[in-house]
């Protein structure tokens, strides 16, 4: 019976984890739209929510994405993962 890890590295690294990252890290227009805002919403003091929501309902790049996915790129964003 293999490990958990040696499980994984036979089905391949793209977990869960990462999957809230692969279509901002994939798509360039997405991402330069998204730190655009990011960094508008971090100078204004405003939400992740709020920035979130705005991104879903203004821009094509995430209109078929939940608000709550968007807002889990804020915390990536501060975290250093998207740049």
């Amino acid at each position: 019976m293999d490990s958990l890890e040696e499980f994984q590295n036979k089905h391949g690294r793209n977990t869960g984890q990462f999957a809230s990252q692969r279509y901002i890290l994939d798509n360039s227009e997405a991402r330069s739209i998204f730190i655009e805002i990011a960094e508008e919403a971090k100078e204004k003091f405003i939400s992740d929510t709020i920035a979130a929501q705005y991104l879903v309902l203004h821009f094509e790049h995430f209109k078929h994405l939940s608000y709550n996915t968007v807002r889990r790129y804020f915390r990536d964003y501060r975290d250093g993962l998207l740049k």
